[in-house]
């Protein structure tokens, strides 16, 4: 199974986002397990970022808020960087990962149609090149 590390500056938006948006769009026969971190933890789930999810029709009840070390030791086959703060401050890994960076923009946490313009992206852009990149 291939695994990538989607990693954001912080765990209760873009990366869960991404994590649960690609899941679901990204055919499972792939064998491809997305995991989400942030470099630094926030305590819960961004609101708008449930709600956005939900309307995709994604199952909310298991997500969780992970920061890098909680997943250091695994083995990852790609990272995905998705804000400028996680690219500047990304970990050293003890091999040569391959590494894509994709800037996605603050989100405004009142603005729901900022959220839904993520998941968007996510669906057209992201998925594409992951797939790409991994296959």
């Amino acid at each position: 199974m291939k695994k990538i590390l989607l990693l954001s500056a912080g765990s209760s938006c873009r990366a869960i986002i991404a994590k649960s948006i690609l899941k679901k769009y990204i055919n499972k026969d792939l064998g491809i397990d997305f995991i989400a971190v942030g470099v630094e933890r926030d305590i819960d789930i961004n609101a708008n970022a449930k709600k956005i999810l939900i309307e995709e029709g994604i199952d909310i009840s298991k997500l969780s808020s992970e920061v890098f070390e909680d997943v250091e030791d695994f083995d990852f086959d790609l990272i995905l960087t998705i804000c400028s703060h996680s690219k500047e401050v990304s970990p050293k890994f003890p091999r040569c990962v391959p590494t894509i960076h994709m800037e996605f923009s603050i989100i405004d946490k009142e603005d729901e149609s900022t959220y839904r313009e993520l998941a968007y992206k996510i669906k057209t852009k992201v998925k594409s090149i992951i797939l790409k990149s991994i296959l």
